[in-house]
């Protein structure tokens, strides 16, 4: 065999080995979130926007073929809601907590109370 007919075969092989890959059918958006809910478990805290834009904050129950219910965190205590994969926009865990903003002014404002106590206690030990 020529170089020419080396470097066409290989092309060949590798055009058809491209096909084979291209032909399995990607896993859907669906499949992808019902994927990530089993991975991260019953009882982590999630936070579910769908597709029309409500947004749900709860704790991931259970994950069945095609929905995963979800314990929403609310004031009066609501049942369980199935929310269906296909109407998911974004899944993720949801970190309870304070947000770095507010673990700053919790600081300072700390910080400046015990400065103010600590002349205070100045002030008054002076004028005894």
């Amino acid at each position: 065999m020529t170089t020419r007919s080396w470097v066409g075969a290989a092309l060949l092989a590798v055009l058809a080995a491209n096909q084979a890959v291209l032909a399995q059918p990607a896993p859907t958006n669906a499949e992808r979130w019902r994927a990530f809910a089993e991975r991260l478990g019953a009882g982590a805290p999630i936070e579910v926007q769908l597709r029309d834009g409500t947004k749900v904050r709860g704790t991931l129950v259970s994950v069945d073929e095609t929905a995963m219910q979800v314990l929403p965190y609310t004031r009066v205590p609501v049942p369980v809601l199935a929310v269906a994969f296909r109407d998911v926009d974004i899944l993720d865990r949801w970190r309870k907590g304070w947000s770095p903003g507010t673990k700053t002014l919790v600081t300072i404002g700390a910080g400046v109370g015990v400065t103010l106590a600590v002349a205070i206690a100045v002030l008054a030990a002076s004028l005894d």
